[in-house]
């Protein structure tokens, strides 16, 4: 997957975690601590006003490559995912504590 302006950020979380720090780095807000990742990475880079945007798609296609060679699997479940985040993530048939 090439990481382009026009990626749906939360896919590119999705497919890979690793990419949450480079956006951090690069001013976004931490995307798992309750700010929404809707949107491009181009819209998001321009509402956050990114200062380098060239280099932050340089960065997130840098973990892209690194996750191939890998062999990073990009269909993880949703719980790998949260677990790799360290955040829960609920379903319908999760019960509160304490019920």
């Amino acid at each position: 997957m090439q990481i382009t302006r026009e990626s749906n950020l939360e896919e590119v979380i999705s497919a890979y975690p690793d990419t949450v720090d480079v956006f951090i780095r690069h001013g976004m807000p931490c995307f798992v601590c309750g700010e929404p990742a809707w949107g491009t990475v181009g819209e998001n880079m321009d509402r956050h006003k990114v200062a380098d945007p060239d280099m932050l798609l340089t960065d997130l296609n840098r973990i892209a490559e690194r996750a191939k060679k890998d062999g990073q699997n990009r269909n993880k479940t949703s719980t790998e995912t949260s677990q790799k985040l360290n955040f829960k993530v609920s379903r319908p048939t999760d019960k509160p504590k304490g019920d």
